[in-house]
């Protein structure tokens, strides 16, 4: 069984676009992620490492959408 975790509107500054400007000046994205993991051992036990660490996926969006264009 799975939870689900939301993002919503995350803010990343990347360089995607069709045009040469849009890759250039680069533009603000609002990225949404949806995440489904069981946290029933987290909410039973307080552990921290059996949740998502919502930091580290925002940083791993952050650099993925970066290095992805």
């Amino acid at each position: 069984m799975a939870d689900k975790i939301k993002i919503e509107n995350l803010e990343v500054f990347a360089r995607h676009g069709v045009f040469p400007e849009e890759n250039r000046l680069g533009q603000k994205f609002l990225v949404s992620a949806v995440l489904y993991m069981d946290v029933r051992e987290a909410g039973k036990t307080d552990k921290l490492g059996a949740s998502a660490d919502y930091g580290e996926v925002c940083r791993f969006i952050d650099t993925f959408m970066k290095e992805h264009t």
